[in-house]
């Protein structure tokens, strides 16, 4: 399932969200300034400050419960002046780690252990614990389908065949060439795929071409990948490739490659891409609706007609508070109406309305 449900409050300039609940898909709808954008920052942000040891923490206090593998995980977490303060853990409900960077010890799972350092969550300090291990992997799985601009890449990451569909291929210096290479070596079906899907919404391309080159420094041999795209028989170095390609290519190998139980956080996914390119990316999101879980922003009159409208979510917000209304509270949307569905919504008080 993913995220369930999420409350976050960020500190020195405030701005709060209310406890929100997620389904397998979201759609996040409304006016520009209502906030879309900063919830999908407060979640990565919320990741990060979970798996990651940096000196530099968001000041910010957050609830969490996700659902992985049939169990309920909650955690919640509070950061202030750079460092954690305070966290605790629950699994199914029963209380697992309860900490106070305060105190020399915490509880974890009814004993007492040293404290840990206050750079580091729970959560990565035991990522490998049996217990807290599904956690820390579930948000290692965030894919925020970010378009880099790498022309090639030195990374010589070894990505085993067996555990190619894994967090480790999203990593923050996993780049698409990166991707690309991994699903034409490792899993050709896959690149086939999304080669056969990308020339469809860019018929006069040919071919997506990967190579591994080598030079030489300091007396060794080091290697490194670039793409290019073969179209009309001229194949072009990646510096000609256009953004609205980039974006497309790296959108559609990220749907490809996402393991189960993934979630992806897509803002304005229309970004750099054109009408001929929706269809196709829409089309690929819907399919792996329910393996993933998508929370995705977006302005487009395409996209929110072809996503139900069951899955949308009207984010509103007053002053610097944030909340997230269901549809099924938005009463325009309940009868039938010869609009498309974009227009009821953009003509409905409550959007109108959404900020305040």
């Amino acid at each position: 399932m993913g995220i369930v449900s999420f409350e976050f409050e960020k500190f020195g300039i405030p701005w709060r969200l209310r406890k929100t609940c997620f389904t397998p898909f979201n759609l996040l709808v409304g006016p520009s300034g209502v906030g879309k954008t900063k919830i999908l920052k407060s979640i990565q942000a919320m990741f990060n400050l979970a798996t990651k040891e940096e000196k530099r923490r968001p000041e910010c206090s957050l609830t969490l419960c996700m659902e992985i593998q049939n169990r309920t995980y909650q955690w919640e977490a509070k950061s202030k002046n750079g460092s954690i303060q305070r966290e605790s853990i629950s699994i199914d409900k029963n209380p697992f780690i309860d900490r106070d960077t305060n105190s020399d010890y915490f509880d974890f799972d009814g004993k007492q252990l040293p404290q840990i350092t206050e750079s580091s969550s729970v959560i990565n300090t035991y990522k490998k614990n049996p217990a807290i291990a599904p956690l820390y992997l579930a948000m290692k799985s965030l894919i925020t389908c970010e378009t880099d601009l790498a022309e090639e890449s030195e990374n010589n990451n070894e990505f085993d065949a067996e555990d190619i569909f894994n967090a480790t291929v999203f990593d923050d210096d996993t780049v698409l060439i990166d991707k690309l290479w991994i699903a034409k070596e490792k899993h050709p079906d896959v690149f086939q795929e999304t080669q056969e899907r990308f020339i469809e919404i860019f018929p006069t391309i040919q071919e997506i071409i990967v190579e591994e080159h080598y030079y030489e420094t300091g007396g060794r041999q080091k290697k490194y990948k670039v793409f290019k795209l073969k179209e009309n028989n001229v194949v072009l170095p990646s510096h000609y490739i256009s953004s609205g390609m980039r974006r497309a290519l790296g959108i559609l190998l990220d749907l490809a490659l996402a393991p189960k139980g993934a979630i992806f956080l897509i803002d304005e996914i229309e970004n750099s891409l054109g009408v001929n390119c929706l269809p196709q990316i829409v089309d690929a999101m819907l399919e792996r609706a329910g393996e993933v879980q998508f929370i995705v922003t977006s302005h487009h009159p395409y996209v929110i007609n072809n996503i139900p409208y069951k899955d949308w979510r009207l984010v509103r917000r007053k002053g610097s508070e944030v909340w997230v209304q269901e549809t099924s509270e938005i009463h325009a949307l309940q009868s039938w109406s010869a609009q498309d569905p974009f227009m009821l919504l953009i003509n409905a008080p409550e959007f109108e309305d959404s900020i305040s």
